[in-house]
């Protein structure tokens, strides 16, 4: 299962953009996607399989293959700020790995919230005591 697609490229880039990096060619676009996804896969591999995509995992895909879909233009040089969403993406998913950050999906709107009970004696603070 892909993270992002041709449809979510559609949307967050440019027409102009979409043009010049050749993200209007869908083989090109899903081969980088594939790559992206790839890549993600080795930073979350304690986390798979997921049951439903992180949206900051799509911002990921999205931002890795964005990045290769530049590197792939003859003479080409990815504008800085792909270069940084890239690097922002490879830092996100290097914390994942780590343990750093977690990936856990927010409950659906039927599922069950874990809830915290607290029980005991009451607690009672003094100048003397905290």
């Amino acid at each position: 299962m892909p993270y992002c697609d041709k449809e979510y490229f559609a949307l967050q880039l440019d027409p102009a953009i979409v043009q010049e990096i050749g993200a209007d060619d869908e083989e090109k676009v899903n081969s980088a996607i594939e790559t992206a996804d790839n890549e993600i896969d080795t930073y979350i591999s304690a986390w798979l399989p997921l049951t439903t995509v992180p949206k900051k995992i799509k911002e990921c895909s999205f931002d890795i293959a964005h990045y290769y879909l530049y590197k792939k233009v003859p003479g080409n040089e990815s504008p800085l700020k792909v270069r940084e969403s890239y690097e922002d993406a490879i830092a996100f998913l290097t914390k994942v790995s780590k343990g750093i950050l977690t990936l856990i999906p927010k409950p659906t709107s039927g599922e069950a919230v874990g809830e915290v009970i607290i029980d005991g004696d009451d607690m009672k603070f003094s100048d003397n005591d905290l």
